[in-house]
Order: structure tokens, then C-alpha cells, then sequence
């Protein structure tokens, strides 16, 4: 029986009058239950054992033969020619890795105009993300910072930070409209341009004024760290 309030709502609880379930009695049918499966043959009952060579030949024989499922059935010469005329469109794993032209770009279905930009292909390269491994191994993978670190249970989220000179600033002095561009430019990929942050950190420098809170860093002597002056 489904018990209401005043107002039509459903009142929450035991509302059948029967005993509810304790723990200890659902770990007990629990058991039970696990106890009856195994004894018909359910569950896990194999689990570390194998087959017998005996058991493995009546099984080899049991799906060999007379009752295999293909046994004594052929495909028709129209089925045959389908699925050559299929491969030969589109070969078994031949587009694995490539690019296809015929789902590219405008013929792709996520097209969008090609809002993509430059700065999302450069930290998407390869070259950004050897730029920032090399700016984390110099760093010992620390910020520098708080000294925040992975290890002891904790763990950091660490970012790659384009300094003094940023990142956007570089695009616009070398005037990078391209991806080789980019690949060329050496001033995106050099170090020394370049601090461990962690993401709280990395998101300070971003809000209210960067000089105070990088200038703050270099009077506790952050490692790293060249200050010039910001217009």
C-alpha cells in the first residue's frame, strides 16, 4: 500500500508494513545465493580452473563438423562480388592514421566555418609539447612558484608558461598566420622563455595585475624569472 500526504505527495519509508532488509540478512542471502549458484553450475565456478584435454577435444568437436555454423554453406557468387567491390572502396585499416580527404574540412559534418584558429594548432603540435616537457624536466615538474609538486598522495596539475615575453605577444611580433610559420619561429620553442606553473598559479598571473603578483615571485626568490616591465 503507497501511502500520501495531504497534498498528493508520496511519504517516504517502509509503507508496506513489512520487515525491512538489514545489512547482516542481505549479506547472508547473499552468501546463500552464491552458495546454490555454484552448485548448479553458476557464477563464477571456473574462475582458475581449465579444461581438461579430454573436455577441450569434445568442445573441438562440438563446434567442428556437421556443427560448425558455416558447415556445408557457401557464399553466393553476387555476396562474394559485394564484398570485394566494399574492401576495394575501403580497405580493411587502410585510413588508420591518415587523413581523408573526403571527410575533411567542408565535407566533414562537424564543420563549422573553420573557426579553428593558428594558436590551437601550435599547442596541439608536437613541437609545443616537447617545448613544455623540456620546461617541466628543467623544473624538476615543479612550480616555481609555490614548489607544488606530485608525490606523497597529492596531485599537481602542472601548465607550461610562455615568460617574460607571452605567448600571444610572440604570434604578433613575428606575425604567425601559420602553422609552419610557427614550426619555424624559434623564439616559441626556446626555454628560457619558459616557467612550470601550476594551474592555481598559472590562473593568478592571468587576473588583476600580472607585474605585481610576478614582481611579489621574484622578491622570494623564484627560480627562472626575468621581470620586465609591463606597459
Amino acid at each position: 500500500m503507497i501511502l500520501r500526504n495531504q497534498r498528493g505527495q508520496f511519504i517516504k519509508g517502509n509503507q508496506s508494513g513489512k520487515r525491512l532488509w538489514s545489512l547482516e540478512d542481505k549479506i547472508k542471502m547473499s552468501e546463500k545465493i552464491h552458495k546454490i549458484a555454484i552448485q548448479k553450475g553458476f557464477g563464477k565456478w571456473m574462475k582458475g580452473k581449465r579444461h581438461s584435454n579430454e573436455t577441450k577435444e569434445k568442445l573441438r568437436k562440438a563446434h567442428a563438423g556437421e556443427n560448425a555454423y558455416f558447415y556445408g554453406k557457401h557464399l553466393s557468387e553476387e555476396a562474394k562480388k559485394k564484398i570485394s567491390e566494399a574492401k576495394k572502396k575501403n580497405p580493411t585499416r587502410y585510413w588508420l592514421g591518415k587523413k581523408r580527404p573526403d571527410l575533411s574540412g567542408e565535407k566533414c559534418n562537424l564543420w563549422n566555418g573553420g573557426t579553428n584558429t593558428v594558436k590551437n594548432h601550435i599547442r596541439k603540435c608536437s613541437e609545443y609539447k616537447n617545448w613544455r616537457k623540456r620546461i617541466f624536466e628543467r623544473d624538476n615538474y615543479t612550480c616555481v612558484f609555490c614548489n607544488a609538486k606530485n608525490g606523497s598522495g597529492k596531485s599537481v596539475y602542472l601548465e607550461a608558461d610562455h615568460y617574460p615575453t607571452e605567448f600571444m605577444v610572440l604570434i604578433k611580433k613575428f606575425d604567425i598566420n601559420s602553422y609552419k610559420e610557427a614550426v619555424d619561429c624559434s623564439a616559441l620553442w626556446d626555454i628560457n622563455n619558459g616557467r612550470t606553473l601550476c594551474r592555481n598559479c598559472h590562473k593568478k598571473t592571468k587576473k588583476g595585475n600580472p607585474r605585481i603578483y610576478n614582481q611579489k615571485c621574484l622578491t622570494f626568490g623564484v627560480k627562472h624569472l626575468k621581470v620586465s616591465v609591463l606597459n
